[in-house]
């Protein structure tokens, strides 16, 4: 009985710790989201705004993050049918749900490219492709592209090993094929134009 309390008391604060971070979290987001807003920057979160030049548009839509309410659906509601869509998604989980959906481009981020990369052992994905798919760099599901910045930032460890950071320059260019996203070029010489 007293380890099921203790149990229990523990699971109890867990639950409660983990219910102040998420309103934490939120409050947090809602709060930077409206200081953007003052100063006249759109934050996209399950939504999506339509970019127009030259009698062309560009649907730009963003999501919450991954495991904060992110709502690809609603984010893509409206986008009228082969439209080149750019999706920006903090987490490149995201991609799967997109795929397919007349997503050109996913910009993402998230997992620092495995921040620390030790020699033979790799990063905290592992070092075999497979592992590493769609963790940094350029990748592609389908017809849709993506692109997983490394950032700049770090988690846990205050520290990058074999792991630069990065602030990606990327180019968009015009693709013949109605639906697609040509991605790009970058001023980062180890990534390639994809199309």
């Amino acid at each position: 009985m007293s380890l099921w309390l203790k149990c229990w008391g523990s699971s109890r604060l867990a639950l409660e710790w983990s219910q102040c971070w998420e309103t934490m979290i939120f409050e947090c987001a809602a709060t930077i989201e409206r200081a953007l807003y003052r100063r006249g920057i759109e934050v996209l979160r399950n939504r999506h705004i339509l970019l127009q030049e030259h009698g062309e548009v560009l649907p730009i839509a963003g999501v919450d993050d991954y495991r904060y309410g992110a709502d690809p659906e609603r984010a893509l509601r409206g986008i009228p049918a082969g439209a080149p869509t750019i999706l920006l998604g903090h987490n490149p989980r995201l991609l799967e749900s997109v795929a397919g959906r007349g997503v050109g481009l996913v910009l993402s981020g998230h997992t620092h490219g495995g921040q620390v990369n030790l020699p033979l052992l790799g990063t905290i994905y592992g070092r075999s492709p497979e592992r590493l798919r769609f963790k940094m760099g350029w990748d592609r599901l389908g017809d849709t592209q993506i692109y997983v910045s490394r950032g700049i930032g770090t988690i846990v460890l205050p520290v990058r090993l074999r792991c630069p950071a990065e602030l990606p320059w990327l180019e968009l260019m015009p693709h013949n094929e109605v639906g697609s996203v040509g991605a790009a070029s970058s001023r980062d010489e180890n990534l390639v134009s994809v199309q």
